[in-house]
């Protein structure tokens, strides 16, 4: 045998050689079987002994195999079998601990999937859509300690399954289906899933007799989240079914006016509000956007991501107007009132001022701004590395200091390693772990690089091995400076 790889023309036997050679082996060991072929060629007797002690040898197939060779299949028989599976792995009290549970899921989804496979094959689609509920039903009300989320994804995988079932369906068997699932719903305890389960179905009941169905259906729902003060994440549920609500509205193309009293009625939900907000701005209506987006301010002060994002859009609008007083004042909105404000918006809002009348505006904001990693951030971009020493000093932000030493260095060595010497002083006072005293050792190796910076280390390293002579995992460390 040869090969014509590296390794191969060194003489040697190579990886691709022993891959042949096991693909030989397989193949001659294991050859291909054509199952139909192999079942045709055999007699009639022969394959009933045959699979007459198969059964015998494997009791678990007897019911499968009934199944199978008759028309009418059980519901009772197939959830017995499922919840055969979940008593398997429970204790005595029906808790299933999460060291079984990967293994649970992937028994149970066996079984279900043995027995719709047989239903699909039968073509009973009504039956394997009561069945998947079922499951999913057993599922859902199991009392599981879950491991990696196996559970959500096997009850999705069920769901799915369910959606592709009605797609089989004939029509009137579809709306048979809608129905079971409206009940089914009613019983399902999380809200969370519901909304899943609906956008799932949902999907696979597009045609025009289905969205009237579906609305007043999601109707139905949403008012009753929003009469029920008790249902948990209320705020998040109401939100997903007014959402879920309004693109049916638009589906069944109902009129701008039923839209309207739409947002009115659930304007408290942050998805109502913004689908409002970009309407209008598709829409070329920006005096309207901005009053609903004051709106929504007035609903979103206690939420600074929801904020910051209102006036993101405001600020967007009066570009789009080409009002620059009014895009300004949103920028230094932005810069001066949000923790998360990146550096863009600034450089965004100087580019907006003349060189002199910008060191005004600049140093107004500097001044309103809070000490921190934001305001170093600026004072950087401006160059103005005598405020952002101070700034850093006055912080006492280990990892500021860190950040920014290369870019005070040329101009502050002098007082980088005095900051930096009294930072390590004050910790070499106290004994330590490994860790620090590895910390220490940080901050000098950072002293190294900064100008002049090797004597004053080497100095404070020399002092310390008499001063602290006894800590020998402190002395160990140094040696690594």
């Amino acid at each position: 045998m040869s090969c014509d790889c590296p390794y191969a023309l060194d003489g040697h036997n190579c990886k691709h050689m022993a891959a042949v050679l096991y693909d030989w082996e397989q193949n001659a060991t294991h050859p291909v079987i054509d199952n139909s072929k192999l079942v045709k060629e055999a007699s009639e007797e022969d394959v009933r002994l045959f699979l007459v002690q198969v059964l015998d040898d494997n009791p678990s197939l007897v019911e499968t195999f009934k199944q199978y060779t008759q028309n009418e299949f059980s519901l009772d028989t197939m959830i017995d079998d499922l919840e055969g599976v979940c008593n398997s792995y429970s204790d005595g009290y029906h808790y299933i601990d999460y060291e079984y549970s990967c293994d649970f899921c992937e028994y149970f989804e066996e079984a279900v999937f043995k027995w719709l496979d047989l239903l699909k094959e039968k073509r009973q689609y009504s039956l394997a859509f009561k069945f998947l509920l079922k499951a999913y039903d057993i599922l859902d009300k199991l009392d599981i300690d879950d491991n990696e989320g196996e559970t959500y994804e096997l009850s999705f995988s069920i769901i799915n399954a369910c959606s592709n079932i009605i797609v089989c369906m004939e029509e009137s068997e579809r709306i048979d289906a809608f129905d079971l699932l409206k009940q089914f719903l009613g019983n399902t305890r999380n809200n969370y899933d519901r909304v899943d389960i609906l956008q799932v179905f949902f999907n696979s009941l597009k045609s025009e007799d289905f969205l009237k169905l579906q609305l007043d259906f999601v109707k139905e729902q949403l008012d009753y989240i929003d009469s029920h003060n008790d249902i948990l994440d209320r705020e998040y549920v109401l939100d997903d079914f007014a959402k879920m609500y309004l693109n049916l509205l638009k589906k069944n193309n109902v009129s701008n006016q039923e839209i309207n009293v739409a947002y009115k009625k659930y304007w408290k939900c942050d998805s109502i509000r913004m689908d409002c907000v970009f309407t209008c701005i598709n829409n070329k209506e920006y005096d309207k956007a901005l009053d609903y987006i004051d709106k929504c301010i007035d609903l979103d002060y206690e939420n600074q991501t929801l904020m910051k994002r209102d006036i993101e859009l405001k600020k967007d609008i009066y570009k789009k107007q080409g009002n620059t007083e009014a895009y300004r004042e949103e920028l230094k909105n932005l810069i001066l009132f949000f923790n998360d404000t990146n550096i863009d918006n600034y450089i965004e809002l100087r580019s907006h001022y003349n060189d002199k009348d910008w060191i005004t505006e600049r140093d107004s904001l500097i001044e309103q701004l809070t000490p921190g990693r934001f305001l170093c951030e600026i004072l950087e971009t401006e160059q103005l590395y005598g405020q952002l020493f101070d700034v850093i000093l006055g912080s006492n932000n280990r990892d500021l200091l860190h950040q920014y030493t290369h870019v005070l260095n040329d101009e502050y060595p002098e007082k980088l390693l005095q900051l930096y010497r009294e930072i390590v002083e004050k910790q070499a006072e106290s004994t330590g772990s490994r860790q620090h005293y590895r910390q220490i050792v940080e901050d000098l190796r950072i002293m190294k690089s900064i100008n002049g910076g090797d004597e004053v280390v080497d100095e404070i390293i020399k002092k310390w091995k008499v001063q602290y002579k006894n800590r020998s995992a402190m002395l160990d460390e140094l040696n690594r400076v």
